[in-house]
């Protein structure tokens, strides 16, 4: 939006100095081109998915910080997870992420209960609610570790069949991460 603004200000101002000073149509059409690829080119600079997580992370007390969502965004990102992995393990178990999980370990826990041979229902056992969802937690950790794992060795195995053609900076930068971790 601000962009946006930015631009319609600065189109105003062209259009006024069009009319003041009795311009061209094609001052006007080469200025507004000229000031809109410069901004381009400026906001190309800012990887803007590094941004927005390290926002994200940065802002956690204030912003309710969706894991899932961080996940989804770029490989340039990868080595900001890989740095916050244990922060983000708190929020994955804290808040259900990777909740789909759950769902199953409860299915498998009630399904291992014995039934009674008369009733052919279950006894009255007694489940566990801190055991079953300290169990949830490390399934949902253990969930998105692997997701996170997964999506590195993805990465670096792309990055091994890539071509000097495919080269760029952002994604020698994340793979230098990666090489210098170990």
């Amino acid at each position: 939006v601000l962009i946006l603004l930015t631009l319609c200000i600065i189109g105003l101002l062209t259009v006024y100095i069009k009319v003041a000073k009795q311009k061209t149509l094609y001052y006007l059409i080469k200025t507004n081109v000229g000031i809109w690829y410069i901004l381009l080119i400026i906001l190309g600079i800012v990887n803007w998915d590094t941004f927005i997580v390290n926002y994200n992370i940065n802002s956690r007390n204030r912003i309710a910080l969706d894991v899932e969502h961080l996940m989804e965004i770029s490989e340039k990102t990868l080595p900001i997870l890989d740095k916050n992995r244990s922060l983000l393990n708190g929020y994955v178990a804290k808040y259900n992420y990777y909740n789909y999980i759950e769902t199953d370990s409860i299915a498998t826990v009630v399904a291992a209960i014995p039934t009674d041979s008369t009733t052919n229902k279950p006894p009255q056992a007694t489940i566990h609610p801190v055991k079953l969802k300290r169990e949830n937690e490390q399934k949902r950790i253990k969930a998105f570790n692997e997701d996170l794992d997964s999506r590195i060795s993805n990465f670096k195995e792309k990055q091994l069949h890539n071509s000097w053609l495919s080269w760029n900076y952002k994604d020698w930068r994340t793979t230098d991460y990666f090489d210098h971790k170990r």
